[in-house]
């Protein structure tokens, strides 16, 4: 008890003692000095973050009634508000109620002169998971006025005074809720007022709002809110009920700029209250600009929502529509727990309304569903985007499909983005091609108060699969990366060469903390690898494999971690470290085969490289090797190249050596050089290969050279191992180099011998020059005479050129001679500072009869990048040019008079352009080159070259004149010639960068295409009529218009083709010619017509659909063919490279007429000599050496190269009769069909027009045709084939006639065999050759003379005179004839001697096969007949 006594004691004294202290500590901050440390301290308490807080003068009982004379707010720049006379009456024991009960708050001033400056603050991070928070505090205030409210301009925008009063009582609501306020500008008009109570009033819940505010156009409010023109604004929010049955109203007018109406309203529910809001206006002009467009025209927000009982707001449905979105929200919100079950959609409206946020975005569509559920602060999300037509920035896609969901787990938040897109594009083809046409990715992850953690991402592109695993965020990445595929073929576009192989990689990366290093270790290969590059595609073919570690730490040390790469026939490897102060890093290379990186040498190569001295001062050492090689077919032995560097850093020194042999003879070198304070120095070098040796020493210091280098090769092809090049001759030569003055002098002497290098040779040279000052005011001394030089298609046969020195100028003669032209010229050159002035004393160009001289000196500078010409005279023997003026960088003024200059000096620039003609004119350039003007008159007369007069064509008179300007140069040229008349081209064209604008209008006369048809016998006469466009660029132009041809006639005099009255209109458009009309008269009455299309597509071979269309068309009229038909053929496919003509002609007549007088003999008959004196011996050059020769002759066409154009054929010749072949006795009828096909180059016919009927007459001797075939083989010279028998006794003749219409061939058989003159007179006697009188002997004679070309064609001529299509008289006398009236339909006649001798046939054509035939005779007669044939 006695110890508890002491204990309750000693607490006793311990509160007195506390209650005693306070009450010392509260009366002391009653003094002065009290409430100045208060002061002080709550000064530095309020200070913080850039923001500076004075607290003077507190005055007043100590907490409860106190006053505070001024406050001042300030940043780092100074003051920038105040507040006066603050007083506070208040009740701090209220606060142990938790409530704020302050009786009155006033100042008598607060001011804010400008907006501070203050430093982003630092965001301190709480647990998001903390369900705590401050309590709800009560709040009472009695009063609050502040007298007088100054803001500056700076502030608003305008100065402003105000003054404020309010009351509040925010507490408990079951309490009631007060608020009453009144804001008053003092300076202008404007206020807003108003009160908000809430009054339970025994369960009637009664919300009465009564807002009001208004001020005039340009006030405060609608410059704070930034709204656009100022305008008078006008607010009112109303509504006085019961909760239960509780509506109000929203007006605010803004004028021009906006207006807002809108209802809410509250009732009563089973489960608590509905809210329901209804709002709608007009409110873009009261937006800022940039999001403006996305509420252009009446924008609407409406819901509804019940706020439960129990405490969680379930939200109805809450819309909203606006132009550039649409929003439909449903769920359920918790404030009490902040918890969610939300699901929402959202959609966008047109793309164009977001060109503020993201510019140059489009879209088709797109749409947002999402569902959000659990604690706000970390809530799981399903959501998923999709759009359509998505494009930006030259990029886009058909479809883009997004996942997003999230997952709570502990502090963190889950998440999984998903993605895939289809038909991706790019405005640059080659990004197109490299992206591919689709692409997925995955990324996967976590969200939590240090930012995004990624720890798994996937992308698929077409060309590509790359995946990471680890951890990736904001401050750095970790983990592995798995390349498993790349396609290098997609990417031969941005690499601008083809591209081919894959390559796979696994590897890990480590980027260190906030990104300060790197670690990478790959591991991977490449396969079938071609770049184009042929040095590189040797190697990597097959398989290529790299292995290995690099890294860079934060300190700059670079390290590589046995890093190699294999290849075919290559190996690679790097270890070691390069650090600041240290280096280790060996590297090793070698080539197993030198061939690969060039097919002139063979061997190995080895290369070992080792660094050392780290960074500060890096050294290097190191050798290449090549054992055993053949270069140039020269052997490489034992070859080394050694270097031994230091400090390549700062200050480069060392020594290089070469040693081995070359082509068998000593290859030995070295050569040491040193970096000085002053400059650098080369020093000792001696290299020496074979007979090629260069020695000397040279010292750097300033820009100025000093030194001695001197080369004697007495072969310089010991050099041509070493450059992979053919090269030969001698060459000595001594340069030196020293600086007079502390100028720069080069002295050169040297000779070279028959020096041939790369397919160029120089027979002779020798130089003595000395040239000093080089680089600033060069001054020459010496002579230079090169002899013999050739280079590509140029020959210069001497040169020689002569420098003397006259003070600081030269005087310089070049005289040369090459390729049948000379240049003679002698000038002073005076160079200057800055410039370089040229006095040109004589010129004198000459090729073949053409000549230029200088009229006159001629002075011309050289100055600021540019060139000042002061009358440069030329003269010609007819005529001459004079130029003047200056051009440079800035500015241009030029002056061109020229007369009949010859276009054969042209020759001098080009050797193999032969121009000729003359150039007249006159030219005026002002402006600069970037942008020249002027104005410019020319005339070229004459104008023609070769390959002109070869397709005689010219020559032309060209007029052209325009002006320069804006960019362009503007034309109005015409030309005319021998075959054209008036051509003019017109408008402008770019003189840089642009699109052409021409229009080329005028006749050209066709026979201006004879020259060129003359080979094939063609002519063609007639004019067309161009009317065309030229644009586009003039790398791809663009050509459009119309040509007409009318009135137009082709004559193919070898055929006997005949087109008159030809007209055709082709109309082109930069895409296709389009044959428009095209219609033509042929011979006895006939036409044709076509239409069609030609593609303008190169890289397609120009495709083509054309159509001509044949009525009763005569297209062959010959002395051996006459072809007149119907038809329709058509040329489809790419008429530059192998096309398809196709079609069919249906053949109204054929007339094949063999020859009256056959070119040839026939073989020789075995012909049986009766009564005479020997033998006779026929020689074998008729008919049979005709048709070997003629044989000899095909097989040598088929020999020859295919010819430039080919065309696939499938064409059908169509003919049920009326094919009619004549001469030599043969009158005979054909029909069918027969199909061409092959190529133009390689014919192939299948089928024949078939024998109809026929006959064979040998004097007197009719025989009919039993078989018989008329084909074509690519030609216009038809094959025939017929066979003709008669059987007399025991022995079967027939007459055998093949070969071509121009050159048949007749034979004769027998069964049995007999010889050929046996079997003919069989044929034409019916017996024994040697039962035959001298009469029948003479006839036989005859015959062989008809088959020999000595027949006559008495009866074809009397045929083609009546109009018949056949017509013979046989041995008896009797004459017949025949006629074909159409395709079935035959009618003939025969007439004896005797009157009851005539007869009329008729044959009708049933089918192809089935022939009905009858007959009438005058003496009453009547013959009919069906008649059946078939081929097999």
């Amino acid at each position: 008890m006695r110890i508890a006594r002491r204990i309750v004691a000693a607490l006793g004294i311990l509160v007195i003692a506390l209650v005693l202290g306070v009450a010392v500590l509260f009366a002391a901050i009653q003094s002065a000095p009290g409430k100045r440390m208060l002061a002080a301290f709550a000064s530095r308490m309020a200070s913080q973050d850039g923001l500076t807080v004075a607290i003077e003068d507190i005055s007043g009982f100590v907490p409860s009634d106190m006053r505070i004379a001024r406050i001042t707010l300030s940043d780092a720049t100074g003051p920038f508000g105040t507040v006066d006379g603050l007083a506070l009456a208040w009740h701090p024991l209220a606060l142990l109620s938790g409530t704020v009960n302050v009786s009155a708050l006033t100042a008598d001033r607060v001011a804010i002169d400008r907006r501070p400056v203050l430093p982003g603050s630092t965001a301190t991070s709480s647990s998001s998971s903390s369900s705590g928070g401050l309590p709800m505090i009560r709040v009472v205030l009695g009063k609050l006025e502040i007298a007088d409210i100054e803001i500056g301009e700076d502030v608003a925008g305008m100065a402003a005074q105000l003054g404020l009063t309010a009351s509040a009582r925010l507490v408990d609501p079951a309490e009631g809720l007060a608020l009453d306020f009144q804001l008053t500008r003092r300076d202008a008009p404007g206020e807003l007022k108003g009160r908000a109570r809430y009054a339970p009033d025994g369960g009637r819940d009664v919300l009465d709002l009564d807002v009001t505010a208004s001020e005039p156009e340009g006030g405060l409010v609608a410059r704070l809110a930034g709204i656009e023109g100022l305008p008078a604004l006008a607010l009112t929010v109303k509504g006085s009920a019961p909760l239960d049955d509780w509506n109000g109203t929203l007006a605010f007018d803004a004028g021009a700029a906006g207006r807002i109406d809108g209802t809410g309203a509250v009732r009563v529910v089973d489960t608590g209250r509905r809210i329901m809001l209804d709002v709608k206006g007009d409110v873009a002009g009261l937006l800022p600009a940039s999001v403006r467009p996305l509420f252009a025209g009446e924008t609407t927000l409406t819901g509804s929502a019940v706020a439960t009982t129990a405490g969680p707001v379930q939200i109805e449905g809450l819309n909203a529509s606006a132009t550039g979105f649409g929003l439909a929200l449903v769920g359920t919100l918790d404030p009490a727990t902040q918890t969610a079950d939300l699901s929402f959609d959202l959609v966008g409206g047109q793309a164009e309304t977001y060109a503020a946020f993201v510019p140059g975005i489009a879209w088709k569509d797109w749409r947002l569903h999402a569902k959000v559920n659990g604690a706000l602060a970390r809530p799981n999300v399903d959501a998923e985007v999709t759009a359509t037509g998505l494009g930006a920035h030259g990029y886009g896609s058909d479809r883009l499909d997004l996942a997003l969901t999230t997952e709570a787990t502990g502090s963190d938040l889950a998440f999984k983005l998903v993605g895939s897109a289809e038909g991706l594009t790019a405005a640059e083809p080659k990004v197109a091609t490299a992206l591919g046409k689709t692409a997925t990715f995955a990324i996967k992850g976590a969200l939590g108060d240090a930012g995004p953690n990624v720890t798994d991402a996937t992308i698929r592109l077409t060309p590509l699969d790359l995946a990471f695993s680890g951890a990736a965020g904001p401050s750095g990445a970790k983990g592995a990366l798995h390349l498993t595929r790349l396609d290098l073929a997609a990417f031969s576009g941005l690499a601008n060469r083809p591209l081919s192989g894959t390559i796979a990689l696994d590897g890990t990366i480590d980027t260190g903390d906030k990104f300060s290093a790197i670690a990478l270790d790959l591991n991977g290969s490449a396969h079938d690898v071609a770049t184009g590059i042929a040095l590189a595609d040797s190697f990597l073919k097959g398989e290529t494999r790299i292995a290995g570690g690099v890294s860079r730490s934060a300190d700059g040390a670079i390290r590589v971690s046995d890093l190699k790469l294999a290849a075919d026939g290559l190996s690679l490897r790097v270890d070691g470290a390069i650090e600041q102060q240290t280096a280790d890093l060996a590297a090793s290379l070698k080539l197993n085969d030198l061939k690969r990186l060039d097919p002139r040498i063979s061997g190995a190569a080895n290369a070992d490289l080792r660094f050392s001295s780290g960074f500060d001062a890096l050294g290097l050492k190191g050798t290449v090797d090549i054992p055993s090689a053949v270069a140039m077919d020269k052997p490489i032995e034992a070859l080394r190249l050694s270097v031994d560097l230091a400090d390549l850093t700062h200050a480069p020194a060392g020594t290089i050596a070469l040693d081995g042999r070359i082509a068998g003879k000593p290859a030995k070198g070295s050569a040491r050089f040193t970096t000085e304070t002053a400059g650098q120095r080369v020093d000792d070098l001696d290299f020496a290969i074979g007979g090629v040796r260069a020695t000397g020493n040279v010292a750097l210091a300033g820009g100025l050279a000093k030194g001695r280098l001197q080369i004697a090769a007495s072969d310089l092809s010991d050099l041509s191992p070493l450059i992979l090049t053919q090269i030969a001759g001698r060459l000595d030569a001594t340069v030196v180099l020293d600086t007079p003055n502390n100028v720069q002098r080069i002295a050169v002497n040297g000779t070279a011998r028959n020096i041939a290098v790369a397919g160029n040779r120089l027979d002779q040279a020798d130089i003595d020059l000395t040239v000093a000052d080089p680089a600033n005011a060069p001054v020459l001394n010496g002579r230079a005479t090169l002899s013999g030089l050739v280079t590509g298609s140029q020959r210069i046969e001497k040169a020689t050129l002569t420098a003397k020195s006259a003070g600081s100028a030269t005087d310089i003669t070049l005289d040369t001679a090459f390729l049948g032209a000379s240049i003679a010229a002698r000038a002073n050159v005076a160079p200057a500072a800055g410039s370089t002035r040229i006095r040109l004393d004589q010129l004198r160009l000459a090729k073949g009869p053409a000549t230029v001289t200088l009229s006159q000196p001629a002075n011309i500078t050289l100055a600021n990048g540019g060139v000042a010409i002061d009358r440069l005279v030329l003269a010609t023997g007819g005529g001459g040019a004079t130029i003047s003026g200056k051009a440079g960088a800035g500015a241009l003024d030029l002056t061109a008079d020229i007369r009949n200059l010859p276009l054969a000096l042209a020759a001098i620039a080009s050797p193999t352009l032969d121009l000729r003609g003359t150039l007249s004119g006159n030219a005026r350039i002002t402006g600069t080159p970037a942008s020249p003007s002027g104005n410019y008159d020319i005339r070229v007369a004459g104008l023609t070259m070769p390959e002109i007069q070869r397709q005689g064509a010219g020559p032309f008179d060209i007029a052209a004149k325009g002006t320069l300007g804006g960019g362009r140069v503007n034309v109005d040229a015409a030309i005319n010639g021998r075959n054209i008349s008036g051509l003019t081209i017109r408008g402008s064209a770019p003189i840089g960068a642009g699109n052409l604008d021409l229009r080329i209008a005028g006749a050209i006369d066709l026979a201006i295409a004879n020259t060129a048809l003359a080979t094939s016998g063609s002519t063609v006469r007639g004019k067309a009529t161009v009317d065309a466009a030229l644009r586009g660029t003039a790398a791809a132009p663009s050509a459009s218009g119309t040509v007409r041809v009318s009135g137009a006639t082709f004559t193919d005099s070898v055929n006997g083709v005949t087109l008159t009255g030809i007209e055709a209109v082709l109309t082109g458009t930069d895409r296709a010619i389009e044959v428009t009309r095209l219609t033509a008269q042929t011979l006895q009455g006939g036409s044709l017509s076509g239409s069609g299309r030609i593609g303008l597509d190169a890289a397609a071979g120009f495709p083509a659909s054309i159509e001509i269309r044949l009525t009763r068309a005569e297209i062959l009229s010959s002395a051996l063919i006459r072809l007149v038909s119907d038809g329709r053929i058509t040329v489809e496919g790419p008429v530059a490279t192998r096309p398809k003509i196709g079609g069919r002609l249906d053949i109204r007549r054929l007339d094949i007429n063999i020859a009256d007088r056959m070119p040839g003999g026939l073989d020789p008959l075995q012909v049986r000599h009766i009564n005479t004196g020997g033998q006779k011996t026929v020689a074998d050059t008729s008919l049979r050496a005709k048709a070997n020769a003629r044989a000899a002759s095909a097989n040598a066409r088929r020999a020859k190269p295919q010819p430039a154009f080919v065309a696939d054929l499938d064409l059908t010749m169509a003919a049920p009769n009326g094919v009619f072949v004549r001469g030599m006795g043969i009158e005979a009828e054909f029909g069918g069909d027969l199909t061409i096909r092959g190529t133009t180059a390689s014919p192939t016919t299948l089928g024949a027009f078939n024998l109809r009927r026929g006959r064979f007459d040998i004097l007197g001797r009719r025989l009919d045709f039993t078989e018989g075939t008329v084909g074509f083989n690519g030609s216009t010279d038809p094959t025939i084939d017929f066979t003709a028998s008669t059987t007399t006794s025991d022995v079967t003749a027939s007459v055998i006639v093949s070969g071509t219409a121009s050159a048949p061939e007749i034979s004769f058989t027998s069964s049995p065999t007999l010889a050929q003159d046996e079997v003919l007179s069989r044929i034409l006697f019916g017996k024994s050759i040697s039962t035959l009188n001298a009469s029948q002997a003479l006839q036989v004679a005859q015959a062989i003379a008809q088959f020999s070309g000595g027949g006559p064609g008495v009866l074809d001529n009397v045929r083609r005179s009546l109009g018949v299509d056949s017509l013979d008289v046989d041995a008896t006398g009797q004459v017949g004839i025949g006629k074909r009236l159409n395709d079935r339909v035959y009618v003939g006649a025969r007439q004896g001697p005797t009157a009851s001798s005539g007869k009329v046939t008729v044959d009708v054509d049933v089918t192809r096969n089935i022939r009905l035939q009858g007959a009438a005779g005058a003496d009453g007669a009547g013959e009919l007949g069906v008649g059946a044939q078939w081929d097999y």
